[in-house]
């Protein structure tokens, strides 16, 4: 009998550390990205505001979907690009306990968006409508605060994405594909878990 409850207990607690990535349960969070450079007469910047929520169709596996906004900024001389999107998408995630506060992560995504571009011509500026695709697979590493809060580091991602600016007597697509594993440019978020 005092094994059958040294068992039972045990389970208990197992449940308990890793309760919050089972099947059954929600995680709602998002994301926040945020990159600036300077080079000579060249700056950048880009931002990411991309809230989400997912829910465990097994244990440490979830399906969700985020929405949320971007821009990004190209600025030289007296010349500036500007992209502003409304970003809607899905994802996946596949989860990896390192530890009991520790997970590492894998996420499939596609996200799409729309918006406004300002494009620099020789006339001065064409305002043009905006639009994105995105595929990818993003790796990162979740450390929990407490059972219910994790803080979410980005560590890179793999992705190709298409980007359409469409106005008048304008058209260009433009086509890429992406790998950065760089420790420097971490995205960063905080999830809760229920």
């Amino acid at each position: 009998m005092k094994k059958l409850l040294l068992t039972a207990f045990c389970l208990f607690l197992g449940a308990g550390a890793f309760g919050q990535i089972q099947q059954g349960n929600f995680q709602l969070g998002g994301n926040l990205s945020y990159f600036s450079n300077e080079n000579g007469a060249l700056e950048s910047s880009s931002y990411q505001v991309l809230p989400r929520v997912g829910y465990f169709v097994s244990d440490n596996f979830s399906l969700g979907v985020q929405v949320g906004l971007g821009g990004r900024s190209f600025e030289s001389g007296n010349t500036e690009d500007t992209y502003d999107e409304f970003v809607y998408g899905i994802f996946g995630r596949f989860h990896k306990n390192l530890s009991e506060k520790v997970y590492l992560y894998i996420e499939p995504n596609l996200t799409l968006g729309s918006g406004d571009a300002t494009i620099p011509t020789n006339n001065g500026s064409l305002e043009t409508d905006y639009s994105s695709l995105r595929l990818g697979v993003n790796p990162g590493i979740i450390y929990f605060l407490t059972d219910k809060i994790g803080l979410e580091f980005g560590i890179g991602l793999i992705q190709y994405s298409e980007e359409k600016r469409e106005g008048t007597n304008f058209n260009q697509t433009n086509d890429s594909f992406s790998l950065s594993l760089n420790p420097v440019q971490i995205n960063t978020g905080l999830s809760i878990y229920f």
